[in-house]
């Protein structure tokens, strides 16, 4: 890889972290309001069932975090960070074509609530691309890895 691809990656692993840190924990803060951010949606989900969601979540994007951290080389966690978002994406669209008004998209929990808008939707496009330079620069650096350890 190069100079400048290594950098990047870098600044993606960097900036992956802090995200998924900070929504983890702002998500885990306050389980129980993310829960009620969740019933807005209207996608069926409610009460105990919107608080295992909501901590299944968090949590989700907590570990992430920490294997960002732990296993800086891995290309799964472009993998993973590229799903995640493409599916928030993908809840944005479904969320605003139903036309249901959404005050807290709940990124970070019940914390610096935002609506939910077509800037969020194109956010988490951006999201949904970083991810997918992250995974591809992972991969390549992974490649080039297991070409040096057959020679």
């Amino acid at each position: 890889m190069s100079h400048w691809e290594n950098k990047v990656t870098l600044v993606l692993r960097v900036l992956f972290i802090i995200l998924m840190f900070t929504t983890g924990i702002g998500k885990l803060l306050d389980i129980q309001g993310f829960a009620k951010v969740i019933e807005t949606y209207q996608m069926g989900i409610s009460g105990y069932f919107a608080i295992a969601v909501g901590f299944s979540l968090a949590m989700f994007e907590f570990q992430l975090g920490v294997y960002l951290i732990c296993k800086p080389k891995s290309a799964l966690s472009g993998l993973l960070l590229t799903f995640m978002h493409l599916g928030y994406t993908a809840l944005a669209i479904i969320t605003l074509v139903r036309g249901i008004p959404i005050e807290n998209c709940g990124c970070f929990g019940v914390f610096l609530a935002r609506p939910m808008t077509t800037q969020t939707v194109f956010e988490d496009l951006f999201l949904v691309l970083l991810s997918a330079l992250f995974w591809y620069l992972l991969k390549k650096k992974q490649s080039e890895l297991s070409l040096t350890k057959m020679e």
